[in-house]
């Protein structure tokens, strides 16, 4: 989820995460780019979000078990995500948001 640009830096900063290094903010715009085959004009189409993660917990239920979930990096895009599972893409429905055009200020 999106906290907005105020609050996702707030919420980072409580959890111990800082700023992106800049040479990863640059890797990962490059990647997003390579997907879409460069620059596009802004369209539900080129919704695009890079990620890399590597997390990992101690305690567990019987507090001996060790987790470990990562990702090396990867561009995910609008739409169906490429690679998951059937089950889990059955889950992932789009939300229809339908906007009331009659109201518009260049109708009214």
């Amino acid at each position: 989820p999106s906290f907005g640009s105020h609050y996702t830096w707030e919420a980072l900063a409580s959890l111990g995460i800082q700023t992106a290094d800049p040479r990863w903010l640059q890797e990962a715009r490059n990647k997003c780019l390579e997907e879409l085959g460069g620059w596009q004009i802004p369209s539900l189409q080129g919704i695009v979000a890079y990620a890399e993660w590597d997390v990992r917990t101690e305690g567990g239920i019987d507090a001996t078990t060790t987790a470990r979930i990562s990702e090396t990096g990867r561009v995910f895009l609008a739409g169906r995500s490429e690679g998951a599972a059937e089950e889990v893409q059955e889950l992932l429905h789009p939300f229809t948001q339908l906007f009331k055009r009659d109201a518009h200020a260049e109708r009214v």
